[in-house]
């Protein structure tokens, strides 16, 4: 089956909800809201221009707006906003994450932002942002992976690799091998792509230490975890390599 968008509509984001899926619907500045059953649009959701990630916490959808410097929350018990939120003027808002420590609670909604080095923290009970985390000079987050006690970054074109503790919001830096496409969490370890070389990198989630390395061919590029196996894009390719996540082979 499928879900349908306007015709001339540039992909979006997805998250699902209640039994529902939610969609950014680019090019009519909308969120369409389907039912995962039947796959029939249940509703259209307008939003603010230059949409371009969104997550879902408890009974909320959460949406950034690149061009409009804001984050729209809807709630998926009514399909109709319940607030904006205001990031800083001109910060470009384009990606968001959920802390699994915290999803018992919902205590935490990270944003990113193109080009800065500041995540935001949105406490998504009073939909007001809380706390600014602020990066390293010239860290512009391009990834970020919540693995429990930490939200791990990925930085354009950084060597190096954020470990925020998403209960102080403390900030530390692992040094990579080389600037990283993705990560992917198994268990107690975290996998990373060395997209510049031909490793995929292993980093024990508990001490932030590294493992080994992986070879997996030239430019590993994207990653997905199914059981105890890993699965790598190698860019340009037509491949994917499979990791054993017991033997690291």
């Amino acid at each position: 089956g499928s879900l349908q968008l306007t015709s001339n509509s540039f992909g979006g984001a997805l998250t699902s909800a209640n039994n529902n899926i939610y969609a950014i619907d680019g090019s009519v500045n909308t969120v369409a809201v389907f039912d995962a059953n039947t796959h029939i649009k249940k509703a259209q959701v307008a939003v603010p221009s230059g949409s371009s990630d969104i997550i879902a916490l408890n009974n909320k959808v959460f949406v950034t707006s690149y061009a409009s410097s804001v984050v729209t929350v809807i709630n998926t018990n009514t399909n109709t906003i319940e607030a904006f939120i205001q990031t800083p003027v001109q910060s470009h808002p384009i990606r968001l994450a959920v802390g699994a420590s915290t999803k018992r609670t919902g205590s935490k909604v990270y944003v990113a932002y193109d080009g800065l080095n500041t995540i935001s923290v949105i406490d998504p009970t009073t939909n007001t942002i809380t706390n600014s985390i602020t990066l390293t000079p010239g860290f512009s987050p391009t990834q970020m992976y919540d693995v429990g006690s930490k939200m791990y970054v990925l930085g354009y074109g950084s060597n190096k690799l954020a470990s925020i503790d998403t209960k102080t919001n403390t900030v530390s830096y692992v040094q990579l091998q080389g600037p990283a496409q993705a990560l992917v969490a198994n268990g107690s370890k975290l996998y990373i792509t060395n997209s510049s070389g031909s490793t995929v990198s292993v980093l024990d989630i508990n001490t932030d230490n590294f493992i080994t390395s992986v070879y997996v061919g030239n430019s590993p590029w994207a990653l997905a975890t199914i059981g105890t196996r890993v699965y790598v894009t190698l860019y340009n390719t037509g491949k994917v390599a499979i990791i054993d996540t017991n033997t690291n082979t």
